[in-house]
């Protein structure tokens, strides 16, 4: 996960204007979907999709 702090800092966190918010990943146990849209599939987010979600790829 990205990270401002030195590598390896746990918990990753990023600091924004002053404000500091630390980054927790959360894993899911892959199980059958009960969904009509089917499985759900993982999403990779950078630190500029974070601090500034407005620019588009």
């Amino acid at each position: 996960m990205p990270t401002d702090g030195e590598y390896k800092t746990w918990p990753p966190y990023i600091d924004l204007a002053g404000v500091r918010v630390y980054l927790a990943t959360v894993w899911a146990k892959w199980v059958v979907s009960a969904s009509r849209l089917g499985t759900a599939r993982p999403v990779t987010i950078n630190r500029d999709d974070l601090v500034n979600p407005d620019v588009e790829d």
